[in-house]
């Protein structure tokens, strides 16, 4: 009973251990749920800031077009001017009644009414020229905000894959500390309870309790009374002991 008695209480001073360290995994749970949540929001927001990049590239992509369209233009404008330029300098310069263009009989109306009417075309061509030149340059400070904005995009989204591996890890302990506390619940604990009962009830080892009454009967019905016989034994020890000290 005494060898019972004392596997019991190890056992509890042991489950009292695992107690405590339930206990510790229980308090993490709280700060491991609130960085998941604070986790989920970022993440969120990060995932909602990358639903744009394709409406980003495709905006950056039609840009790079347009310039590239506006370039083809001007150059063909220029040829254009000069080719138109080249033609009134001559209409200018000739003297005789005979277009210089055509070799046609070109009268001093109608050269100068050619000319007029040269210029004018020129001078739309011009207009359209400095227009695209001007639609270039902004459109190149948009490409340049583009390009920034679709950069911080592709960093964002780095850190959107480093922040799902983290809020990975962080669900697989919340995974595992949730298992072991339910573990300690339906078992160590259980067994904790069970424990200090018997131990405050006295009731552990039926067995061999049962055959220390039959045998404590079984004396009486002798005549032997154990527990006088304990108090005699008990009083001798203290005697011999009285003795030892007087000496």
């Amino acid at each position: 009973i005494a060898a019972e008695r004392s596997r019991l209480d190890e056992e509890r001073r042991s489950l009292r251990r695992q107690q405590a360290d339930a206990a510790e995994l229980g308090a993490q749970l709280p700060q491991l749920a609130a960085q998941l949540a604070a986790l989920d929001i970022r993440l969120a927001d990060h995932q909602a800031r990358l639903a744009g990049r394709g409406t980003l590239e495709e905006k950056l992509r039609l840009l790079i077009q347009g310039q590239a369209d506006a370039q083809a233009e001007n150059r063909s404008l220029k040829s254009e001017m000069d080719q138109l330029k080249e033609r009134i300098d001559r209409l200018k310069a000739a003297s005789g009644a005979d277009c210089p263009l055509c070799g046609q009989p070109l009268g001093p109306a109608e050269r100068a009414q050619l000319i007029a009417d040269l210029e004018a075309g020129g001078a739309e061509m011009g207009t359209r020229y400095r227009q695209n030149t001007a639609d270039g340059r902004r459109a190149q400070e948009d490409q340049r905000v583009l390009e920034a904005e679709l950069a911080a995009l592709r960093q964002l989204e780095t850190e959107a894959v480093r922040l799902d591996k983290q809020r990975a890890q962080l669900e697989s302990s919340h995974q595992q500390l949730t298992a072991a506390l339910a573990a300690w619940e339906q078992g160590g604990a259980v067994r904790l309870q069970e424990v200090d009962q018997l131990l405050a009830e006295e009731s552990f080892a039926p067995a061999e309790r049962a055959e220390l009454a039959r045998v404590d009967a079984e004396l009486k019905t002798l005549g032997y009374d154990a527990a006088a016989h304990d108090a005699v034994r008990q009083a001798e020890q203290a005697g011999r002991t009285s003795q030892v000290q007087a000496r």
